[in-house]
């Protein structure tokens, strides 16, 4: 009886999905294409809910909406933006009204109408470029505002057990975590206005943007993968190619003719083509965050979370995001400022005192930045695996051990512009004694003349 319920929920369901939608013209092509044969679906669409082959009803209808997306996704470069706004808001209204058993089949707005060009947020549906221009990207103030002050999970707290209310709880922290992390390291790349900046080497001695782009999906891929969690691959070329960062060690790192992105100087040179393979990434990334998402939902819970643990994998996946969050914003603001664009997420720092003229009374009047001395003492090397309540990377476990500290100092405050223009001033690139050995060799390998993202 509740099979049957569920049907006719649902045959109602896309009955009104369907008379909805179809106002927008382009969404009359979806429905004539998935009436015909040349409507079956991909695996990847298939498989893209979680529900399929356990309900066989509901399983249907939602490969009919899956159906849908395919079809306005591949049309969706085409359309005008009236024409997708109106959709959305359709759409939007359609889902507010969905019953729970479709819900509960993980088919949301973003599974039925593409996200478009105004965020690279694939948790809001797949992102259709419609060329090489992302100057249509809009910041969005409350979403990027949920993304910030992000906390790491406890994986321990003493107990052995907790409640099954108390894990499901857990389960929704990883969500959580998971998807805003995954989010946060896509709007960073919301920065750039055209689609060759992403191949760019804004910083020579690291890989371009959609290296970075595809690498932290890859990294999910290809860990659950090594720990036998799945047993197949998304893009097996991508999880290759996107696996390894760059080796100082290792000269052909930097060698643009062994990947298969494009150089940069190829990517300003045909820009559709370097925005077809920033879609094949963004694609890409989407169907990872289904899959980790997928896995999430649906994994044993445990408690307390160790390390060969599939939890542990999970988070060693969202805390190498956030690695690459502080790397990549560094390498991004090297970039040049014809290329890049105001990201909300990211705002500006309003604190402080700002003038474009070093010689300004705003600048000369900051308080002096004196050196605080710190005593001699000792501090703690290592950690046990056993108890951790935190994650860690495995260099930082081991046997634990007390070392000494000799005595140093370290200023009160940040460095600031002005004191940082002094050094420049007093022509400290050029002046050996202000280096170390290493420093220096830096120094005379890469000939800075002002810190890269001074523009």
């Amino acid at each position: 009886h509740s099979e049957r319920c569920a049907r006719s929920r649902h045959n109602f369901c896309s009955r009104q999905a369907q008379a909805m939608l179809s106002r927008t013209s382009y969404v009359h092509i979806a429905a004539r294409a998935f009436r015909g044969a040349a409507a079956k679906p991909s695996p990847s669409v298939l498989t893209s809910s979680p529900c399929i082959g356990t309900r066989p009803a509901l399983g249907a209808s939602v490969r009919k909406l899956h159906r849908w997306k395919k079809a306005l996704t591949d049309r969706a470069p085409s359309l005008s933006k009236g024409k997708a706004s109106l959709a959305v808001e359709e759409a939007s209204r359609f889902q507010q009204r969905l019953p729970p058993s479709l819900k509960e089949a993980g088919v949301a707005l973003a599974e039925v109408v593409p996200a478009g060009p105004e965020t690279l947020n694939t948790l809001r549906g797949r992102v259709v470029l419609s060329g090489a221009d992302l100057t249509s990207i809009r910041p969005d103030p409350e979403g990027d505002a949920s993304l910030r002050g992000l906390r790491t999970i406890l994986l321990s707290d003493g107990r052995e057990k907790r409640s099954t209310a108390e894990l499901e709880g857990v389960r929704q922290e990883f969500l959580e975590y998971f998807h805003k992390s995954y989010t946060l390291s896509e709007k960073l790349h919301e920065m750039f206005t055209t689609a060759s900046a992403f191949y760019e080497k804004h910083e020579r001695l690291r890989h371009p943007p959609i290296f970075y782009l595809g690498h932290t999906a890859s990294f999910y891929v290809n860990k659950l993968h090594l720990g036998k969690y799945i047993s197949s691959r998304i893009d097996p070329v991508l999880e290759m190619q996107m696996a390894v960062g760059v080796d100082e060690m290792s000269w052909d790192d930097w060698d643009s003719n062994s990947y298969v992105w494009q150089s940069g100087a190829e990517a300003r040179a045909d820009e559709s083509r370097a925005a077809e393979f920033l879609q094949t990434v963004l694609d890409f990334r989407r169907d990872v965050r289904l899959m980790v998402d997928r896995m999430i939902r649906t994994q044993p819970m445990e408690w307390p979370i160790k390390k060969d643990s599939f939890w542990w994998v999970i988070m060693m996946g969202i805390e190498h995001d956030h690695i690459h969050l502080e790397t990549s914003s560094v390498i991004h603001r090297q970039a040049d400022i014809s290329v890049v664009q105001p990201v909300g997420a990211f705002p500006i720092c309003d604190r402080g005192r700002f003038h474009k003229s070093p010689d300004s009374s705003a600048a000369r009047s900051l308080p002096p930045n004196r050196l605080i001395p710190i005593e001699h003492g000792t501090t703690r090397l290592g950690r046990s695996w056993e108890g951790t309540k935190t994650y860690g990377w495995d260099n930082e476990f081991g046997k634990e051990s007390h070392v000494d500290v000799a005595a140093f100092a370290a200023s009160e405050f940040l460095v600031s512009n002005k004191e940082f223009m002094d050094f420049l001033q007093a022509d400290g690139y050029k002046t050996q004694r202000f280096w170390s050995e290493e420093g220096w060799s830096w120094v005379s390998d890469m000939r800075p003349t002002a810190p890269g993202f001074w523009r």
